[in-house]
């Protein structure tokens, strides 16, 4: 397996890869280079064999140097490739060195294109994704939407020494609003590993590496497209040597970017052609200059402006003055005060009348018409007719904005409200029978079902009658009033709206209809020419998924639980045991997304035994899927709900293969396997039908192009199921995954989805799209949260609190050494070094806080050198209990010694390996019991054995430690009624998970959740910030540490600063 990582180096990206065999097989190690990084021409083979990349994208093969974190004798590998490895963090302390990388070079030319390929076809089985390439993902998403949208510039440049003299180049228009907080935010976000880049001895500055890319990728796009279009034929017969623009142009649209100088006066020659270029491009940089304010223009309909005229539209100018909020002034406010007054309506502006003069005056050079209000002493606004309305919300609106204007239009602009289009009509018949099915169980309706359609032409939602079609034929306006709203009129959408009205009703799938409505285009049906705005449908159709705008899925009736069923069932349970009932019976899948704790297991066992009853039928066998962690509690859970179903697990090195597999899969109701078992035995498994599939933590096929996700996809099944308590973690084509799963092509392809659906909401927080995505999946997701009341009235009361502890003197001083050590050189080092720096500081610190002897013991001795330990101290502090010499495990020891004598149970997560047998180690010693210990390195059964000994509550094992990662998900601990938090993840989202374990269905008693935080210290801090819910708080929810090492010194110190109250009181 190749880990794969792209950094910028030179003049281009370049790609590189660790390979998890050369790191098994490494024992050697030369000086400076990457000792399991593959070989360039190695990795280049790869890529094209997995035709993750095409030959045209690649380039030549050649090294890269990179400062990396490395231990005492070579690299460290990165995060993917230690997960891959079986392998935890060592302890081990780590700096930064220059390694040598093999790399091969992505041509610029391709290169955004081969990132997109990379997207759309990766990860692999074998080939990985590092931190980089979902970022560099982003930049090429960034730069292709900037290009679409026109958003470039020709520019000359002369940089000093340059040989040539003069260079022309496409730059991307960075300085409107939009693109400023994008690069900002890739700013923000860009990984460590990126930064990474060596040249000339430094380490290339973060700020210049996205700049470049951004540049040098937008000007070799745009290069390429004028040169694949032949536009250079423009000037073909111009002499570049009289006319210098033929010269500027010539080098813009050739694949040499140099721009020849003609004369003798070759200096004086290049100054004149500069100072031309740049004189046509400054009115644009003008506007982009940072001002308290900007002027702005709101576009008002007839009858909101100044004028009663029902054709007369009325541009107002405005001041928009930045702050928070943003306040708006009228002109007229600005023409009242005296020319030479300071403040405005209370704002500062110095000498408001001649600065708002000349901004308008600098708007009337990119839009004319305000020319004509100059003329004006005090110019408020300007008369437009309807034409030159419809010009300026089409054009002129976005040259202002462009140069640096508020522009403000009115609210149905672009919106589907205002669009006219055509909407698809479904007639279906109420009952599915009548339509040629036998009953809705038997006719395996679902997305193949075959429905007549026919075209109606709308406004919006709205459906427009034959008057008023006929009164947009008629009318010769850009713009029209039809039923109290705004249309734009195009006159090719007139004549197919025409085309559209004689239209015959058409037969598609009910699939094939619905990406109709999505605007995909359906082999057979005839291309309207008119935008598809939506669906409306009748009959069982609309029923089933109320797609249409005022239409809402029926919700089935719940129905009663089996006879069969050991136990007793929910309402809500209820509830959604008839919700999956009702859509298999039209042939479509299911999603079950309830709250993790809800019962999601006994409600698929329910339906296993529901449609065992219902009609005396004997369904074939159901295929369950789970992680392998979960195999032994399905079939408990199987056993123990419905215990009249035969179950088989196929897992192991004994289980069947071949006919023997076939044959006792038909004998058995239900088939237990794993993810990682479909994907290997995906030949003997995928071989026959099976009655049903379901997924248990269905995000485990989150990743669509894997091996597993693809296996698990051809599975064959009439019906399909999907358990989850976290369908979409965090993007939208994990969604894509599960449907895909459960409804084939109800998103339609992946590419085609993430091009319409994901970028869009993702990327530009496009409401109408999150809107209608959500009514496409809606009727197949169901999800319920243990919050809501009406769901579960009876789980008893969870309560959080936060448990304070001190430092020793010892870890005090420890604390304080290691900050004083940090501030000492922190502003010596910078970029990657300086964030590799803060990192580790911050392990040590949260290392401290936990317990000294959690840190590395070379580490530890030379933390007590600089804190002034001497060595000699440490045996007289070693007869005190382990948990003595740290303030948080005294207070954790406390705690637990009143649990025990209340008898009651306790769940204990940290997220570090060595934290958790140390905090078995006090536990024995402390309170003379044996305390379980699971991570990641425990075995499936044992953790099974782990699980129903600390479930019997017997009083053996009463206090269960467990690794956050390992034991957060997919375990029921509801024996336990106390959750300590003892070290925290700062996401509560995964510290939720966690306490869920114990808080979830099953539990009868008050369950207490207790977070550790050690006053006066960093971790006192960031839980305030979390509290508070400051913007800062949200960096630390999203990317968890990684903000820290972004701070300026001073915050930085104010952040990890040891106050006086972190030390124990008798101290």
């Amino acid at each position: 397996m190749l880990v794969l990582h792209v950094n910028w180096a030179g003049d281009g990206l370049r790609l590189w890869a660790e390979s998890l065999s050369v790191y098994h097989a490494t024992t050697t190690i030369e000086a400076d280079t990457h000792p399991f990084a593959v070989d360039a021409a190695e990795l280049s083979r790869r890529l094209l064999d997995a035709d993750l990349l095409d030959e045209a994208s690649l380039g030549a093969c050649e090294p890269i140097r990179l400062m990396l974190p490395c231990n005492v004798d070579a690299p460290c590998p990165s995060d993917r490739l230690s997960i891959a490895a079986g392998e935890v963090d060592s302890g081990v302390a780590v700096e930064l060195r220059t390694v040598e990388v093999p790399a091969v070079a992505l041509d610029n030319v391709h290169a955004l294109a081969a990132v997109l390929r990379l997207e759309d076809r990766g990860p692999t089985d074998d080939i990985a994704f590092g931190h980089s390439l979902p970022w560099w993902i982003a930049l090429a998403r960034f730069v292709l939407e900037l290009l679409e949208d026109q958003r470039f510039i020709p520019t000359l440049i002369h940089a000093a020494g340059d040989e040539d003299g003069l260079r022309a180049a496409w730059r991307p228009w960075l300085l409107d609003e939009s693109a400023r907080d994008r690069m900002a935010a890739l700013m923000a976000a860009m990984p460590p590993v990126v930064r990474a880049t060596q040249e000339a001895g430094q380490t290339a500055e973060p700020w210049r590496i996205l700049c470049e890319a951004v540049e040098t990728l937008s000007d070799a796009t745009v290069r390429f497209s004028l040169i694949e279009g032949n536009f250079i034929a423009a000037i073909d017969g111009r002499d570049a040597s009289i006319d210098p623009s033929v010269a500027w142009l010539g080098g813009l649209l050739e694949r040499g970017a140099r721009v020849p100088v003609a004369g003798s006066g070759g200096d004086l020659a290049v100054l004149d052609m500069l100072r031309q270029v740049r004189s046509w491009l400054v009115r644009l940089e003008d506007g982009d200059r940072a001002r308290p304010f900007r002027l702005g223009f709101r576009l008002c309909e007839p009858g909101a402006g100044p004028h009663d005229d029902p054709d007369t539209w009325w541009l107002d100018f405005h001041l928009l003055l930045e702050g928070e909020p943003p306040a708006t002034v009228g002109l007229d406010r600005v023409w009242a005060a005296s020319p030479a007054a300071q403040v405005v309506d209370g704002h500062q502006i110095d000498r408001p009348h001649e600065l708002v003069l000349a901004e308008l005056g600098r708007a009337s050079r990119v839009y004319e018409r305000i020319e004509s209000a100059l003329s004006e002493a005090h110019p408020v606004g300007i008369a437009l007719s309807t034409e030159q309305a419809a010009q300026f919300l089409r054009e002129d609106r976005e040259v202002l904005e462009e140069s640096g204007f508020d522009v403000v239009v009115p609210e149905w602009w672009g919106k589907r409200s205002s669009r006219l289009g055509v909407r698809i009509q479904i007639d279906t018949p109420d009952d599915p029978a009548a339509g040629g099915g036998t009953d809705a169980g038997s006719a395996r309706l679902g997305l193949d079902s075959l429905v007549r359609f026919r075209w109606q032409l709308a406004v919006g939602d709205q459906p427009l009658t034959a008057e008023e079609l006929r009164q947009i034929a008629e009318s010769s306006a850009p713009l029209i009033r039809v039923a109290d709203r705004w249309v734009e009129k195009a006159e090719a959408l007139a004549h197919a709206a025409g085309v559209v009205a004689d239209e015959e009703t058409g037969e598609v799938t009910l699939r094939d209809a619905i990406r109709l409505a999505q605007g995909v285009q359906v082999p057979g049906v005839t291309d309207t020419g008119l935008p598809v705005l939506g669906l409306d449908a009748q009959g069982w159709v609309g029923r089933v998924l109320g797609l249409g705008p005022k239409q809402h899925p029926q919700r089935p009736d719940t129905i009663e639980q089996p006879s069969t069923f050991v136990g007793t069932l929910r309402p809500y349970q209820k509830t959604g045991l008839g919700w999956m009932d009702f859509l298999e019976q039209f042939g479509f899948g299911a999603c079950l997304a309830d709250d993790m704790g809800l019962g999601k297991t006994i409600q698929l066992i329910a339906l296993l035994l529901h449609e065992r009853e219902r009609d005396g039928m004997i369904p074939d066998t159901t295929l369950l899927v789970v992680p392998t962690s979960l195999i032994r509690n399905w079939a408990r859970e199987i056993q123990r709900f419905g215990p009249s179903l035969t179950h088989h697990v196929h897992h192991g090195p004994q289980r069947l293969t071949g006919e023997a597999f076939i044959e006792t899969a038909t004998r058995h109701d239900v088939v237990i396997t794993t993810y990682a078992i479909v994907a290997r035995d995906r030949e003997t498994i995928g071989s026959r039908s099976w009655w049903r599939v379901v997924l248990d933590e269905a995000q485990f096929i989150k990743n669509p192009p894997t091996q597993q996700a693809r296996a698990i996809r051809n599975l064959r099944a009439e019906r399909r199921v999907a358990l989850t308590g976290t369908p979409v973690e965090n993007r939208l084509t994990e969604l894509w995954s599960i449907m895909e799963f459960c409804n084939p092509g109800h998103l339609g392809p992946a590419g085609d989805f993430r091009r319409r659906c994901a970028v869009p909401i993702e990327r530009h927080r496009d409401a109408e799209k999150a809107e209608s995505l959500r009514k496409l999946v809606h009727p197949f997701i169901l999800r319920r949260l243990k919050t809501d009341p009406t769901v579960i009235a009876d789980l008893p009361a969870c309560t959080e609190t936060k448990e304070y502890a001190t430092l020793t003197p010892r870890q005090a001083g420890l604390y304080q050494a290691v900050v004083e050590d940090l501030l000492s050189s922190v502003d010596e080092v910078a970029g990657m070094q300086r964030r590799g720096r803060v990192l580790a500081t911050l392990t040590r610190l949260k290392q401290i806080c936990n317990h000294p002897a959690q840190l590395p013991d070379a580490t530890l001795a030379a933390l007590q050198g600089l804190a002034g330990l001497s060595p000699e101290a440490a045996p007289a502090d070693e007869v005190q209990p382990l948990s003595a010499r740290s303030g948080k495990c005294k207070r954790l020891m406390e705690m637990l010694d009143e649990i025990l004598a209340a008898g009651d149970s306790a769940l204990v997560f940290t997220q570090y390996r060595r934290m958790g047998h140390l905090l078995s180690a006090m536990i024995r010693q402390d309170l003379d019991t044996d305390a379980q210990f699971m991570h990641g390195g425990t075995s499936p059964p044992r953790r099974q054995e782990m699980v129903d000994r600390f479930q019997e509550r017997d009083g053996s094992m009463p206090i269960f430690i467990l690794s956050l990662k390992t034991g957060g998900i997919g375990l029921n601990l509801t024996a336990a009624n106390h959750v300590f938090h003892f070290d925290r993840w700062w996401n509560p989202a995964v510290e939720n998970q966690a306490t869920d374990r114990a808080y979830r269905i099953g539990q009868t008693r008050p369950v207490q959740v207790h977070k550790f935080v050690c006053v006066g210290t960093l971790e006192e801090r960031i839980d305030q910030m979390i509290e508070r819910k400051t913007a800062l708080a949200d960096n630390v929810i999203s990317s968890g540490e990684q903000w820290l090492t972004e701070l300026d010194t001073e915050r930085l110190e104010e952040i990890l600063h040891l106050r006086a109250d972190a030390l124990e009181a008798d101290a």
